[in-house]
C-alpha cells in the first residue's frame, strides 16, 4: 500500500478508506476499460520468485478468469 501523505494527494478523499478496504472505486459510475496486465520478473534462477510467479498468475487466472 502507498505511503498515506502520497496516496492522499492522489486519491480523492472518498477512495481513502475504499483503499485500505481494498475494494474497487468505478471511476466512471457504469463504464469500464479493459486493461492488459503483465507480470515481469528478473531473469534469474530463484525458487522463491518461482513460486511468488506462479501464485500471481494463477490467482490472476482465478480472480479474471470472467473479464
Amino acid at each position: 500500500m502507498a505511503d498515506p501523505p502520497v496516496a492522499a494527494t492522489i486519491l480523492p478523499a472518498a477512495s481513502w478508506e475504499r483503499l485500505a478496504e481494498a475494494t474497487l472505486v468505478e471511476l466512471v459510475p457504469g463504464r469500464s476499460a479493459d486493461v492488459a496486465l503483465h507480470w515481469q520478473r528478473w531473469n534469474l534462477a530463484s525458487p522463491l520468485l518461482d513460486r511468488i510467479s506462479d501464485a500471481v498468475v494463477t490467482t490472476a487466472r482465478e480472480r479474471f478468469a470472467d473479464h
